[in-house]
Parts: C-alpha cells; structure tokens; sequence
C-alpha cells in the first residue's frame, strides 16, 4: 500500500487525505490551477475529505455524505472533489455563502445565472469565455458579505457530446480542451478568461435561463417571487444556514435587476447580453399576467376546476400540529418555512400558507381539506384533498409537524 498524503488547500483547515491513488497529485493543478494547495506526508490532522482506490474505482468520503461517492475516471472524480472542497471551505468561512450558478463579468460587475443542473450554464458560459468575458465560475460562486462575488478559480467542465448545433462551441472546445472522460470535458486551466481562486467582483444582475428549440435571444424582467424561489433553492446548503440562505436571497433579489433570458443559439444569448450590459442597452418588458387561482396545497399555480372528479381519495383524520421552533419568514410576498438552526426551507403558496395557519393547533388532513373545499367552492374536491394529502406528507417528510 502505498503511503498516504495530505493535500492541504488555502482556506481549509483540515487536508483531503489521498489513499492508494497517488497519480492524482499531478493532475490537481489542471482543476486547481490557482486555489494553493500544498501536499504533505500524512499527518496526526483528521481529514476533512478522504480520496482511496478500491479495485477499479476512486472512493470520497466526507463527514456530510450518508455514503461515499464513487466513480472510475478522474474526471469523475475531481468533480465530487470540487463540491466538497468547496462545502469545506464554507464550513470552514461561516458567514459566506455559495451560489450554485454561473458567473460571468460584464463591465466590471457579474451576471450571475443561477439555475438547476442541465440548464446549460456551463456551455453558456464557455462560450461567453470564447467571447473574451471573464468567468467566475460555472457552476459555483462565492458571495461574499460586501457583496461582491468570488471566483474558485474551477475550469467549467462540460457535459459530453458537445451539441451538434453549436460548431462554434465545439471548435473552441477542441483548441482549448483540458481533462475529459467519456461523460465530461474540462476546459484548460490555463485560459486568460478563467478568473483566479479569490478573484472578486461586485455583484450585477441575476438572469435565469430559459433555453427554447428557437428563436430570437431575448432578456424579459422576472418577477420577484419567481426569482426569490430559484435564488433559495440554488444556495449551497450547510447546517444552521436556512435563515442566512432566506435572507441572502431576498437582498439579492431587492438589489438586483433579475431577468429570464430566452435562447435557442449560444451566439444570439451573447448578443443579447453584451447589448444589455456592456453596452447599455435597456431589456424590454413584457407585460404579465394577472395571477390565477392558486391551488390548495400545491406550490404550483393551477386555474380554477369546475368538473368534478367521479373518484374521491380518503383523507387521513389523524391530527398534527406544527413542529415547535419552526419560523414562518415573507419575502417578495412568498411565504417559507425554516428552522433558525436548519439547513432546510419549505416553500408554501397562499393557500398552503392557509393551512400552516389551521396547523397552529391540531388539524387533520380531512378536517383542512373540508376548509378549503368549503372556501373554494367551484375547484374540484378531488384536487383539493389530493393536494392536502401531498402538502402533509411533504410537512411531516420534513419534520415539520408532529
């Protein structure tokens, strides 16, 4: 067995322990190429990350995974890394948080684009680098109290095979290619557009994508509660941080324009974002639509029901009331749940804020369903109570209610 090392990296106390795998060490600086790091003989220190070899696969283990990760490439492999060198470095630099977005300097400030996985991010900002604008990051962004945001200094790693429709993109991907399997390629480290570990700039507006089959690129305003759900629920969640993450987000969303971009081709997106922020052109606005009857339990919006369903499910009469020392907190007109020392938050929309309400004191399934379908007599029981049903077991999975 070959013997252990100790990667210690700026900003974490603790080192990511590497077992049986020692190949590693030499390709750390592809994906680190300017966080500092320094590699040790092993040390009486406890590890914070643990990275071995068991037969075909590399194994990470960290105190907050439930099991460890496995994968059989070391692109896979850095990839689990990043995240909980990352998580370590927030638990090791409370007080800040991490956005899962892209980020992206225009002007001297960034554009932030916080969305889910498959988004297209990644390729987006890609090609914004092929474009000469600075990344921040591709996936994760620090923001920092001033805020500002703060570069990992990460190459974006890209999902394989690169879209055919895009032949600019995969062009540049093939010049400026770095580590890859047969699922991922990163780019290189050693790109000028790649901005360093701790590399900071002010933050400048949010922009959710919306990729389309086709199309003009354009940018349209977000509302603020649309907006507000998205910022939540992209934070990178550590232990004790619901309130922090709920009020983050909401001085994010006060101090921020936020828009959607609509796009079908990565060089129209571009485009549009120069015309917006570096050349000073203002987006235009759509007009919206008023709201429409928000269903009983749900956090989706749903029209008004006027059939009735021939099939009715049975509602549970057992009773619960709401857990103690869980929060109810309103912003941009959302309502969510926390518990101050949790790193949980549930959204409730207006009628689900209705029956948190009835839950103050002991409450059934049946008994907030008889409510509702008494308030909203042209919607559809059936809806009404399945909805009920689904919002009391999400409370109860969540360890909201006892």
């Amino acid at each position: 067995m070959e013997a252990a090392k100790d990667v210690y990296f700026n900003g974490v106390p603790q080192p990511v322990r590497v077992f049986d795998c020692m190949p590693l060490l030499p390709l750390l600086p592809e994906i680190f190429p300017t966080w500092p790091f320094e590699v040790r003989e092993s040390d009486p220190v406890a590890p914070i990350i643990t990275v071995c070899r068991e037969r075909r696969e590399y194994c990470l283990s960290a105190p907050w995974l439930d099991a460890p990760l496995r994968t059989d490439t070391e692109v896979g492999l850095f990839a689990d890394l990043v995240v909980d060198l990352i998580h370590a470095w927030l638990e090791a630099n409370q007080g800040l948080r991490c956005l899962h977005a892209a980020a992206v300097e225009y002007a001297g400030r960034l554009v932030l684009f916080p969305n889910s996985n498959k988004a297209g991010k990644s390729l987006l900002a890609a090609w914004l680098m092929a474009e000469q604008q600075r990344c921040y990051g591709d996936d994760l962004v620090a923001l920092l109290p001033d805020g500002s945001g703060q570069a990992f200094g990460v190459p974006p790693r890209l999902r394989l095979p690169l879209p055919a429709s895009e032949p600019g993109l995969v062009e540049y991907v093939r010049r400026n290619g770095g580590l890859a399997d047969r699922q991922c390629q990163y780019l290189s480290s050693t790109l000028p557009e790649l901005a360093r570990f701790g590399e900071t700039r002010p933050l400048g507006a949010v922009v959710m994508l919306a990729r389309q089959p086709q199309g003009p690129a354009e940018l349209v305003p977000a509302d603020p509660a649309g907006s507000l759900r998205n910022l939540v629920y992209q934070h990178f969640m550590r232990q004790g941080s619901a309130l922090e993450v709920l009020n983050g987000s909401g001085h994010l969303i006060r101090t921020l324009p936020c828009w959607h971009l609509r796009y079908a081709r990565l060089d129209d997106a571009s485009a549009c974002l120069r015309r917006a922020f570096l050349e000073g052109e203002q987006p235009g606005f759509v007009v919206r639509l008023a709201p429409q009857a928000v269903s009983p339990a749900s956090t989706s919006v749903r029209p008004t029901v006027k059939k009735r369903s021939a099939h009715r499910r049975r509602t549970s009469t057992q009773r619960f009331v709401r857990c103690p020392g869980v929060l109810v907190r309103e912003e941009a007109g959302e309502a969510f749940l926390v518990q101050a020392s949790g790193d949980q938050i549930f959204h409730l929309n207006r009628t689900g804020r209705a029956v948190w309400e009835l839950l103050a004191e002991p409450c059934s399934e049946a008994e907030a369903a008889g409510l509702l379908i008494a308030a909203f007599p042209d919607a559809d029981p059936a809806l009404i109570e399945r909805d009920v049903v689904t919002l009391f077991v999400a409370l109860r999975k969540n360890r909201l209610l006892q």
